[in-house]
């Protein structure tokens, strides 16, 4: 679909090795052309709408470059080949209308192998409502394509009056009923075969009876150009029937039923996949498709087709995640034979340029199941999962699938987007996102993205965001020199502290946590004012970094626990609402705020490591995977993942079905990015490697070998791939290391005795660190 990208299905997954993206800047802004169906048509209130065109070329051109866009969600055909789906999510928050980047997106796509000489169709299907839900209450379709020839004059095709347009009235709500006592009906999408116009989609349809479009004002604010590449593409093969029932009949991929009946269509993990099927039978047949990401009856979305006389084909024009497919048949007249149950697997385009590979298989198995979680949830934004597709912005997610990206496929622009549209987001809404802290990670997020890839020049352009940030927080302190006075606490984690949810905890339970991303935030925004010149601003963070952490330990230290308290009661004048329960008496300590308090060096050097091994006396913590991101990297700044890291990564358990694990230790979606942080830890941890200068212009190479015999594999920077192998045995530390051009690494060994480089001799410098050039290099350390 997209020229250039080869994606493949592999025993890995799938990826599309090779394909490289450069985002090109738009030479001009787009004034998009926006049309929709003529009302006097009988529009009315349609939940999908068919556009067509048809051009005419004089000879095959040279080139078609278009732009397109939608609200909300469109499916482009040239002469009857799906060529695009989009456009890319705009970015938004919790109320779309309000909380919102307030630039449109459209999508830049490469047509040119999809027109030839001679008669040529393009044909749209935009749906006005459907999932994602961040549309702004009017639907649209805009169009335009620059076509160049060899020997002709330029040519551009774009949406107007001369386009023509149906309801597509093949598609309705409806509501599907389930046999069990109690059941409530569940609205869905229903396509019913025969209500649509067979073959619309290419030459020789006659749309004379069509009505015109009209154009239509643009309500979309500013159009930007989506600056990531279109997603990959590839049919994921099932890999058995199961659950058949009486009357079924499987002969390979195609199941027959001879009466009313079900089955199930199981794949060998959970996709991020467009759901279809080509079925033949008669007409009026009904065929439920229920879609679910473990492979047992159920579903979270749905949908129903009603199939024509003859073969019927069905896309569900929404992403889902799924190993299993549902289905029930009824209505049966005749047999009908279910061809193909087809996923469409989409994914933003990754080659799998990390790696990572130890003596313990069951975290070789972590770590590529990591990956994939990763993966699935990279679309056209990051996803919390393709399983909730919440229409929301979270960067605390974001934070943790970024570094994860890096590690795995060292892929830039995904982040690099989200980074621009939640900054949009936070101004737009007076820096003040729905997640509360979630707006602090963002702006941890964009100082890893600057270490990963040295890009300085997002990070200026958006200084002024983390200032407004930044100040937005600090009138958020209160007279105990905490953040105290927030509107809220989310998101804090899916844990319950003292019998009360910490999804949206109170006062007493928030501020800690909350003050200590606060501190981290005011050296971030400190960095940034540094890199931009600006230092009354650094000094200025300087001294509230001062004043805040001796107000963190004032208030939150308590000398005989040896933990430091979430907060005190009632020191906000915030009253209570939706998302702020009330403050009772109590005091806790979680292992949240300890943990926060380490890793930011709120807590003395003396104390950090007592109060990690106090916390994790805890069995099990009462921390999910989502903040276990925080922990690790507290166990790490304690020196204590040699002792805690691998125990505490034990914990994930791996779903058979899914391959994958859940959004929370017992439940959950089984798609969610944030699980996949193992792979952050054994990449960074286990295997070594962290950028120490921003670009990875000079790199960290400090293995944990953390129990294990051995360990290897690659980290993608962007000079290309960083090799690291390492072994023990009983004569001592052995570490082989492939530094690209232009890097420069600091290895530092376990502790032991002399060490060789390349068969000499050295010391080490500093803390036991050796520095190595660009090439190929083996250290050993000698038993002591």
């Amino acid at each position: 679909m997209n020229p250039g990208m080869e994606p493949r299905v592999t025993a890995e997954g799938v990826e599309a090795a090779g394909y490289r993206f450069t985002p090109a800047k738009e030479a001009s802004a787009w004034q998009a052309p926006w049309i929709w169906l003529d009302p006097a048509a009988g529009a009315g209130e349609a939940i999908a709408a068919c556009f067509r065109k048809t051009v005419t070329l004089p000879e095959s051109p040279r080139s078609v470059r278009a732009r397109i866009s939608a609200d909300i969600v469109y499916r482009l055909w040239v002469n009857g080949q799906l060529v695009s789906r989009g456009p890319d999510d705009p970015g938004n928050d919790y109320s779309p209308r309000t909380r919102w980047s307030h630039q449109w997106l459209y999508d830049v796509r490469d047509l040119t192998p999809f027109f030839k000489k001679g008669e040529n169709v393009i044909a749209a299907e935009v749906f006005a409502r459907e999932q994602p839900d961040y549309s702004l209450g009017r639907p649209g379709f805009a169009f335009a394509a620059d076509f160049t020839f060899a020997d002709r004059q330029p040519l551009q095709v774009a949406t107007g009056p001369d386009w023509r347009a149906i309801p597509a009235a093949a598609y309705s709500l409806a509501d599907w009923m389930a046999s069990t006592p109690g059941a409530r009906p569940v609205r869905h999408i229903r396509f019913d075969a025969s209500r649509e116009a067979a073959g619309w989609r290419v030459a020789g349809f006659d749309d004379s009876r069509w009505p015109r479009t009209v154009k239509i004002d643009s309500i979309w604010g500013s159009l930007a150009a989506s600056e990531i590449p279109p997603r990959m593409e590839a049919a994921y093969p099932p890999a058995d029937v199961v659950r058949a029932g009486e009357g079924v009949t499987v002969s390979g991929s195609a199941v027959t039923l001879s009466k009313d009946g079900s089955f199930a269509v199981r794949f060998n993990r959970v996709l991020s996949a467009y759901l279809s099927i080509k079925a033949r039978g008669a007409a009026g047949t009904v065929v439920v498709l229920q879609p679910n990401e473990v492979n047992q009856p159920g579903f979270h979305r749905m949908t129903s087709v009603v199939l024509r006389d003859g073969i019927t084909y069905y896309e569900f024009p929404v992403m889902d995640s799924f190993s299993t497919v549902n289905i029930q048949v009824s209505k049966v007249t005749a047999p009908v034979t279910i061809e193909e149950v087809r996923a469409s697997f989409v994914s933003y385009p990754v080659s799998y340029a990390g790696s990572f590979e130890t003596s313990d298989a069951d975290l070789n198995r972590l770590w590529a199941s990591s990956r994939w979680a990763t993966q699935i949830s990279m679309q056209t934004r990051h996803l919390d999962s393709p399983h909730h597709q919440e229409p929301i912005s979270d960067p605390g997610d974001y934070l943790i699938e970024a570094l994860e990206n890096y590690y795995a496929f060292g892929e830039p622009w995904l982040a690099r987007q989200d980074l621009r549209k939640f900054g949009e987001i936070l101004e737009n809404a007076g820096y003040y996102n729905f997640h509360t802290s979630y707006s602090l990670l963002w702006l941890q997020m964009l100082l890893d993205y600057y270490d990963y890839t040295g890009d300085v020049a997002l990070l200026k352009e958006l200084a002024p965001v983390a200032h407004g940030l930044l100040d937005r927080f600090t009138g958020w302190r209160g007279k105990n020199g905490l953040i105290s006075e927030a509107p809220n606490y989310m998101f804090m984690d899916w844990v319950n502290i003292a019998g009360i949810a910490c999804h949206h905890p109170p006062a007493v339970i928030g501020q800690g946590y909350m003050t200590a991303f606060y501190y981290r935030g005011l050296d971030d925004a400190r960095r940034i004012a540094e890199l931009t010149g600006d230092r009354a601003s650094a000094l200025r963070y300087e001294q509230l970094r001062r004043e805040v952490a001796g107000a963190f330990q004032r208030e939150l230290w308590d000398p005989q626990k040896g933990l430091y308290r979430d907060g005190k009661p009632f020191q906000t004048s915030v009253p209570a609402g939706q998302w702020l329960p009330a403050d009772t008496a109590i005091e806790t300590f979680s292992p949240h705020v300890n943990s926060l308090a380490v890793l930011y060096d709120l807590a003395p050097a003396g104390e950090r490591q007592p109060i990690m091994e106090r916390i994790l006396a805890e069995a099990p913590l009462n921390v999910q995977p989502y903040f276990m991101h925080f922990v690790f990297a507290a166990i790490a700044h304690a020196d204590l993942f040699e002792k805690y890291g691998v125990q505490q990564m034990r914990r994930w358990r791996i779903h058979p079905d899914s391959g994958t694990a859940t959004e929370m230790w017992e439940s959950g979606d089984y798609s969610h990015g944030w699980t996949g942080t193992p792979l952050i830890q054994m990449s960074a941890r286990i295997l070594g490697v962290e950028p120490s200068s921003p670009g990875f212009r000079t790199v960290a190479v400090r293995p944990f070998p953390s129990g294990l015999e051995w360990a290897r594999g690659v980290v993608p920077t962007p000079h290309g791939k960083l090799e690291v192998s390492w072994q023990r045995s009983g004569s001592g530390f052995h570490l082989h290391v492939s530094v690209p051009q232009g890097v420069t690494a600091d290895v530092t060994l376990p502790p032991g005795g002399p060490i060789q480089l390349d068969g000499k001799s050295v010391r080490a410098a500093g803390e036991g660190a050796v520095r190595v050039s660009a090439g190929t290099h083996d250290l050993v350390r000698k038993a002591p």
